[in-house]
């Protein structure tokens, strides 16, 4: 028996329908058209679109790659954001694409 089973046979509706909410998974963009906020893609999204290896993917994975080399350049300076962006998009990105191989 599931929660929100167990919980509508103890008639809690609203807390049923608060666990109901939670099983949803949040939506994903359909391209990387509606893709609005790239450091917000999880690392189960990120590995998903290594393994679908399609040219939508690979640009979603370009715009994060990209929004971590420009949050870095904001917080470093730019001397040192060449380095610091490569170490961490490939830790970040290399658990994506170990998975897709």
């Amino acid at each position: 028996m599931t929660e929100v089973q167990r919980l509508l046979n103890a008639g809690q509706r609203d807390a049923a329908a608060l666990a109901a909410a939670k099983e949803v998974p949040p939506p994903v963009p359909p391209d990387v058209a509606f893709l609005t906020n790239p450091a917000g893609l999880s690392d189960a999204r990120l590995k998903e679109l290594a393994y679908l290896a399609t040219d939508d993917a690979h640009a979603q994975l370009t715009l994060v790659a990209d929004d971590l080399i420009a949050t870095l350049a904001e917080m470093f300076g730019a001397c040192e954001v060449r380095l610091t962006a490569q170490r961490s998009a490939a830790g970040r990105l290399t658990g994506a694409v170990v998975v897709a191989n």
